[in-house]
């Protein structure tokens, strides 16, 4: 690492076939200054364009984020429709500006301006269509690779928080309980009836959306209202509990759709798992069936904390990330950075990344 210190890693993103794990590192020096070399980097198993750099990490990009109104803090996100990692976007969080690269990052990074002033969040419908969410609640789109943007759309919350996208459906999570979904691409918003009275929400599709309509919210600084939540779309009309455990929830992820995993249907929905933090404890939520019909003594959840000690999940937005599950013998693998305290350059024992394999 020439001439790079690691103050703290922002952000992880992992190709869907778990070969590459991508990094966001960022450096501020001793008066609290921006450095002007925060990176990006790479890690591959395998790399066929260079196989003598498999097994190693490689910086990809190099660079100053955040802008004097902004946190320096950057965030990735993949095209969901490709495997391998492809197409990656960087997001210089809380300003106007989008990075990409069409070569798994080993390419030149383009850059655009979003009409989005403060980006929040970073939805990709595919590796040319993206929106991004403004923390006023606005949405842009972007069908050029980022490189041209169309007038920002008004989701109709005051504030956002997270953003989700299936197809023409989009889903915005506020900062207030509130949720909006759009199911024209973008062009309109309709809100919802409130998760809670008060919350920071992340919002994510079922795996089988396109057959059960289902949603799901996570609430983190709800007070009582913390939890996990469901709606289903032109049928429900309140929000139903799922009877997680009332922590902080920070990230909501759901694994891929393989034929012949039998714990997966439309009618139970795709496996939900969820990053929490409790106090000084962390860990994630796991439910197997999240869109049967809660019955009895409600949803059965797990509490996925084998391995940690004081870790906390805590680098929002979008802190879990799922990879794997490609075909019926692949496991699931979950992402989440340890944000309690500063990266370990030495030993990597704080504020690194951490992996469960499910």
């Amino acid at each position: 690492m020439i001439d790079t210190y690691i103050d703290y890693l922002s952000d992880v993103a992992v190709s869907a076939d778990c070969n590459k794990t991508m990094l966001v590192s960022i450096n501020v020096d001793d008066t609290g200054e921006w450095c002007g070399c925060d990176s990006v980097w790479q890690h591959a198993e395998n790399l066929p364009e260079a196989e003598e750099y498999s097994g190693k990490w490689l910086r990809t990009w190099c660079g100053m984020l955040g802008l004097d109104d902004s946190p320096e803090w950057g965030f990735l996100r993949l095209a969901p429709e490709e495997t391998t990692g492809d197409t990656v976007y960087l997001v210089d969080y809380y300003t106007d500006i989008v990075y990409w690269n069409e070569l798994e990052t080993l390419g030149c990074w383009e850059d655009g301006t979003a009409t989005a002033d403060h980006i929040v969040d970073l939805a990709v419908k595919d590796k040319e269509t993206i929106y991004a969410l403004d923390m006023g609640g606005t949405v842009a789109m972007s069908d050029d690779y980022a490189l041209g943007w169309y007038t920002a759309v008004d989701s109709e919350l005051e504030e956002g928080y997270t953003i989700a996208v299936w197809g023409d459906d989009i889903l915005v999570g506020g900062c207030d309980g509130d949720v909006s979904h759009s199911a024209d691409g973008g062009e309109t918003f309709t809100e919802l009836e409130d998760v809670a009275a008060s919350g920071h929400v992340t919002v994510v599709f079922d795996s089988y959306f396109d057959q059960n309509n289902t949603i799901y919210a996570a609430l983190a600084n709800a007070g009582d209202g913390n939890g996990i939540y469901r709606w289903v779309i032109h049928e429900s009309t309140e929000w139903e509990n799922l009877d997680a455990e009332d922590y902080d929830y920070t990230g909501l992820v759901l694994c891929r759709v393989s034929r012949g995993k039998l714990k997966t249907s439309a009618n139970a929905g795709g496996i939900l798992y969820a990053s929490y933090v409790s106090g000084d404890t962390t860990g994630v939520a796991r439910c197997l069936k999240p869109a049967e019909d809660v019955c009895c003594d409600g949803t059965d959840w797990d509490y996925l904390t084998e391995g940690l000690t004081s870790e906390l999940f805590v680098m929002t937005p979008q802190a879990l990330k799922i990879c794997g599950c490609l075909t019926a013998h692949s496991d699931s693998k979950l992402f989440a950075i340890d944000g309690s305290d500063s990266y370990d350059m030495e030993e990597g024992r704080t504020g690194t990344v951490w992996s469960f394999e499910d």
